[in-house]
């Protein structure tokens, strides 16, 4: 080897020693010189993050009223019905921050038919078909 990429070689060592030595240290500090509270605080930290990343941005079944709220000649059913919406946290997980809406994909929305009907003289007759908007797939915008 050239004497100049020895020099570079030893830097690196003593370097590579003083960092493993500083990280050890720091460790050996932080582990021994903090209080009991902060682990606490640690763990309720990590708690919070978790449960943001269990509530991302994804699609939820979830009901609607949204043929309840039709203006139709008839009284109609069904009233309710389940949908995918896009639904939970866009942002940071490590920071807590909010960073964006969850919304669908460009292509994330189909529309989809459901049956609507009434009761007469206690029996089901068809109405009509309405179309309902569902997501498919999400993503934080």
């Amino acid at each position: 080897m050239t004497s100049t990429i020895k020099k570079i070689f030893v830097v690196v060592c003593v370097l590579a020693a003083v960092i493993s030595v500083y990280l050890c240290e720091a460790a050996t500090t932080t582990t021994t010189e903090e209080p009991a509270r902060l682990t606490k605080e640690k763990i309720l930290i990590e708690a919070q993050k978790k449960a943001l990343r269990n509530n991302c941005c994804r699609l939820v079944n979830t009901t609607t009223d949204y043929l309840e709220n039709l203006d139709l000649p008839i009284d109609a059913y069904p009233k309710v019905i389940a949908v995918s919406r896009c639904q939970g946290f866009c942002g940071s997980v490590n920071m807590g921050v909010t960073s964006g809406t969850c919304m669908p994909d460009v292509d994330g929305v189909k529309e989809r038919e459901v049956a609507m009907f009434e009761v007469k003289n206690g029996k089901k007759q068809y109405y009509s078909l309405v179309k309902v908007t569902e997501h498919t797939s999400c993503r934080c915008s």
